[in-house]
């Protein structure tokens, strides 16, 4: 893993592993990677990806809680998927926000991996 990475968003809060609050050379960075992985460049995600995910998704469950019958940590590979699909459309949201090509609500700690009602305007 890119220790520079762990440096500068892992060791922080969760918030800045959210697309929105990643730097321009983060955001790519994992742009770049969520892309190589879905093309087939690469068989499997990187530890940089991952642990962004994995952090991202641990901190889903202690924010909105676990029912009785949940084990907090047991995560299936479907949930996995879910959540790379849905973190990966949130960097090219922000990418396209950062560009100038559209305004959007960016995702939350709370919303990340919800079907939340994404709202995009001004598209240019």
């Amino acid at each position: 893993m890119d220790l520079g990475f762990g440096e500068d968003v892992l060791s922080k809060n969760p918030e800045a592993c959210l697309p929105a609050s990643l730097t321009d050379h983060w955001l790519r960075h994992l742009a770049e990677e969520a892309d190589s992985y879905l093309e087939g460049k690469n068989d499997q995600c990187t530890d940089l990806f991952s642990a962004t995910i994995y952090l991202l998704m641990a901190k889903e469950v202690m924010i909105k809680g676990v029912t009785s019958t949940q084990d907090p940590l047991s995560i299936d590979l479907e949930q996995v998927a879910d959540a790379f699909e849905r973190y990966t459309i949130e960097l090219g949201m922000e990418e396209l926000f950062r560009a100038g090509r559209l305004d959007y609500n960016p995702a939350t700690l709370e919303t990340i991996f919800d079907d939340r009602n994404l709202e995009i305007s001004n598209v240019r």
